[in-house]
């Protein structure tokens, strides 16, 4: 549910906040335009979904391993890409170190023209052995 925190115990808590499209984004303090993310088809979409992830361990955390999620449109799994705010909000990055928060961006591209409102973001969260499925 958005705004509800969900942990992986001693490894890593998140919480998803909200989820939009845009044709491009950039992290909070971008300081050029050449910071925005844009689809690899420009003529797509992006699905964002944002919210905050904190470490609670002693080491890295590599995000790609650590969650692994797709976009669910019309029966068609779209994958996404997870990363998280770095350098105070000025640029993107994949690892969070230990005992850091930081603000969390899902994106995934979709074909532009597709009605988004049925969208599902699917989240699997992966710790020590452990699995959690979420659905945003």
């Amino acid at each position: 549910l958005p705004g509800e925190t969900y942990a992986v115990e001693g490894q890593f808590s998140l919480r998803l906040d909200r989820a939009w499209t845009a044709y491009s984004f950039a992290p909070s303090r971008a300081a050029k335009g050449m910071d925005r993310v844009w689809p690899a088809n420009r003529s797509n979409r992006l699905y964002i979904c944002d919210g905050e992830i904190t470490n609670l361990s002693g080491a890295s955390i590599s995000l790609q391993m650590a969650l692994q999620g797709s976009v669910f449109l019309r029966g068609v799994a779209f994958p996404c890409a997870v990363q998280c705010e770095k350098d105070q909000g000025a640029s993107l990055g994949t690892t969070l170190l230990p005992m850091e928060s930081a603000r969390l961006l899902i994106t995934c591209e979709l074909p532009a023209g597709m009605d988004t409102q049925a969208a599902e973001l699917e989240l699997a969260l992966q710790g020590d052995g452990e699995k959690i499925a979420l659905r945003f």
